[in-house]
């Protein structure tokens, strides 16, 4: 902080006047007259201004003006205001603390959620695969013929589908009709290993 000493006077009544001290910090000038504050102000928008005669200033709506008894010192100060001290800056975070890897999840976890993402058609086609399959070891003859009557009923679907479009969008899922061919026949010859076999 800077001070400079000076009179204050008000420019309609030049003949009275005061000791005051004009105080300089950072960007801030304060003008005291003994105990009393005249005012506090930005340097920047105060619109101050030096004379020959002294440091002007509009004090609610009255020119103030001070008589210094250094006013070159006051224009280097206010040409290069002394900046307030900077706090120091804050102290860095703590840096986050180190991620534990997530444990593996377990198999069964695994398979509960790849059941849980497969498409409902290919769950029925598993289950009636494992169906067919157990049911072979018992009735293999019955289960072919099952197995036959079901691949030749898609071959005929997807035959008829090709041919009339609106079939196709009345089945579950709007199967393409050479889809439902190829299925049919697959079925068909899985149906036909147990009469070979047996």
């Amino acid at each position: 902080m800077e001070a400079f000493e000076g009179t204050l006077r008000l420019a309609n009544h030049p003949s009275e006047s005061v000791r005051a001290v004009v105080r300089i910090e950072g960007y801030r000038l304060t003008v005291m007259a003994g105990r009393h504050l005249i005012g506090d102000w930005d340097v920047k928008r105060a619109g101050l201004r030096i004379r020959e005669d002294g440091l002007h200033l509009r004090v609610e709506g009255e020119d103030v003006i001070i008589t210094l008894d250094d006013p070159s010192a006051l224009q280097a100060a206010l040409d290069t205001p002394v900046r307030p001290t900077e706090a120091p800056p804050p102290p860095e975070a703590d840096p986050a603390p180190p991620t534990v890897p997530a444990p593996e999840p377990s198999i069964w976890k695994l398979l509960a959620r790849a059941v849980g993402n497969t498409p409902r058609g290919i769950k029925l086609g598993i289950v009636g695969s494992v169906l067919v399959i157990v049911l072979g070891f018992f009735a293999p003859l019955t289960v072919a013929g099952i197995t036959m009557l079901v691949g030749g009923v898609l071959l005929i679907t997807g035959i008829f589908a090709t041919d009339d479009p609106l079939l196709t969008a009345r089945l579950p899922g709007s199967p393409e009709p050479m889809t439902l061919i190829l299925v049919g026949v697959g079925i068909m010859l899985i149906g036909l290993v147990p009469v070979i076999v047996f």
